[in-house]
């Protein structure tokens, strides 16, 4: 029995119940970690599935494939601070930090005693285009409350309605108009969704 998390929160998004292939002795290490460090711990990715893996634009060789890895969410320096010293107290030797998260992993394929950062190539909620991928025109880094996730949208290809333009036809306000009607609810889901880039970048 679990005490402060529960498996669903290492879910792979687009597979419920996945969180049971995290490795038992991580997640045993973080409930750890949680006691001491008095302060809750958010988790932003646990386990992932070979396509949420490569949606989110990790490597093909992620340990979070094999439940072997996590990414906590840090809402300031301090935090981070306290978060990393009960992280290596605890033996975590394999240490990733972002500006808004720490990855983590127990995955002794890999070389032990590192600590990296992420280069910052997208910035926070800075959409851009990608003219070189097969299926989707946008990414952005989308980033809330101490939550980072990689988002790709918009169809490869498609020419959309665009922005309200003087003069536009009446057909592209329908489209318009059916776009924000379909994807209503999930606009609504803010930053996180790619529904809500889509609809302020392309529509």
């Amino acid at each position: 029995m679990l005490r402060y998390f529960t498996y669903e929160e290492f879910d792979s998004p687009d597979v419920q119940g996945s969180g049971q292939m995290m490795s038992k002795d991580l997640i045993l290490i973080l409930e750890s970690v949680r006691a001491q460090l008095g302060e809750p711990v958010i988790i932003n990715s646990g386990y992932r599935t070979p396509a949420h893996n490569e949606k989110v634009g990790g490597k093909p060789n992620s340990s979070h494939l094999k439940g072997l890895a996590a990414d906590i969410a840090c809402k300031d320096s301090r935090y981070r601070f306290k978060l990393l010293q009960e992280l290596m107290e605890h033996g975590i030797d394999r240490i990733g930090i972002g500006n808004t998260f720490i990855h983590i992993d127990i995955d002794d394929s890999k070389s032990p005693d590192v600590v990296w950062t992420y280069k910052k190539t997208l910035k926070c909620n800075k959409p851009r285009r990608t003219p070189d991928h097969k299926t989707k025109s946008h990414i952005v880094k989308a980033c809330e409350a101490g939550r980072e996730k990689i988002i790709r949208f918009g169809q490869q290809g498609v020419t959309t309605a665009g922005k309200p333009k003087k003069g536009e036809s009446a057909k592209q306000k329908a489209r318009r108009a059916s776009f924000k009607a379909r994807h209503a609810k999930n606009i609504k889901k803010g930053k996180m969704s790619a529904a809500y880039w889509a609809d302020k970048v392309k529509w």
